[in-house]
């Protein structure tokens, strides 16, 4: 069992993996992770996916061991339309020029089609690091690491796009409620 983490090291892995990845590497329960945390004022982020962002492999920022808000600037960002939470966080966070009405380049409701743009220019992604898994995996994209590390996550609901093939769930769904809601 590893005890013996400094503040800073903890705050670097609680923020960058999922909390119960983060005490499986320390060879600890996800309880002893919290207690570590609150005897060292660590703030753990809360439930949800990590957001952060990502370059593809050779974009000039993907090789650089630490990126500022101002070099990340420098670049197209491109993500989804971001809540007004969100934004107060960036603004927050980074100062007035991280404000998403100003940085971001390109809103599209579609990730993949983001994440296929990043993959072809200088764009940079921003947003759910869980929605590149499968590229960061291979190599072929990159998350920055931008110093402060941005603390947001994202929550997800159930979401049918018209066009899009439905989930095989929703047959049932849609069966147990016409059994038990009858007007």
């Amino acid at each position: 069992m590893t005890k013996n983490i400094s503040r800073e090291a903890m705050y670097e892995l609680v923020w960058t993996k999922p909390l119960t990845h983060v005490a499986k590497d320390l060879g600890i329960s996800d309880v002893m992770l919290g207690k570590m945390c609150k005897e060292q004022l660590v703030p753990k982020p809360p439930r949800g996916y990590l957001a952060g962002f990502v370059v593809r492999d050779k974009h000039p920022l993907g090789r650089k061991r630490s990126v500022n808000i101002s070099e990340v600037l420098r670049f197209p960002v491109a993500c989804i339309p971001l809540s007004d939470e969100v934004a107060r966080l960036l603004v927050d966070q980074y100062g007035l020029q991280a404000n998403p009405s100003e940085m971001v380049a390109l809103r599209c409701d579609d990730i993949n089609g983001l994440l296929a743009t990043v993959m072809q220019t200088d764009a940079i992604y921003l947003g759910v690091i869980a929605a590149a898994r499968d590229r960061l995996k291979d190599g072929s994209l990159v998350e920055l690491p931008l110093r402060p590390r941005l603390r947001a996550t994202a929550r997800f609901a159930y979401v049918t796009l018209a066009g899009r093939t439905e989930a095989p769930a929703m047959v049932y769904f849609r069966q147990f409620l016409r059994a038990h809601l009858n007007e």
